[in-house]
């Protein structure tokens, strides 16, 4: 699904949350593109970095109620920065799958990494809609283009 959903967008900027292996098959597939991950665990953001898979790795605690690691490119990009692909695979998933709808140019697609969950799907399904078809070939992931 990430493959094909890379091939289809040609991101140019990626947000991420949870880096890992996506990581680095969003690099191997889109080579020029900016990746900006964040991560909640501090040994996974350590070993984000050192595989420089990413190019921008932030660490935020996930687990406090004022936390900023769902929300914080609402404060780093202004109203017309645009990212062209957000894959979310960490803590606090629905909140990051809404801020990703707010950051994604048109055309753009949110990936959810485990949507087969009923507390991510239900939530996702009432405010983005029916996840796209084009891209189903496993239960765990859905996909979002962005009208």
């Amino acid at each position: 699904t990430l493959r094909a959903v890379c091939r289809d967008v040609q991101p140019k900027k990626i947000v991420e949350w949870g880096p890992g292996k996506s990581t680095a098959v969003m690099r191997e597939e889109c080579k020029d593109a900016i990746i900006i991950s964040v991560e909640h665990d501090p040994r996974y953001a350590r070993l984000a970095r050192e595989t420089g898979q990413a190019d921008h790795v932030f660490e935020f605690a996930a687990a406090q109620p004022k936390s900023k690691y769902a929300v914080w490119p609402l404060e780093c990009f202004d109203a017309e920065q645009k990212i062209d692909l957000a894959f979310v695979d960490g803590r606090r998933r629905v909140e990051c799958a809404l801020v990703a709808a707010i950051i994604v140019r048109s055309g753009g697609a949110i990936i959810l990494h485990d949507s087969h969950r009923w507390h991510y799907a239900e939530v996702l399904r009432f405010w983005l809609g029916t996840p796209s078809e084009k891209y189903v070939d496993d239960s765990m992931t859905s996909v979002w283009v962005m009208k």
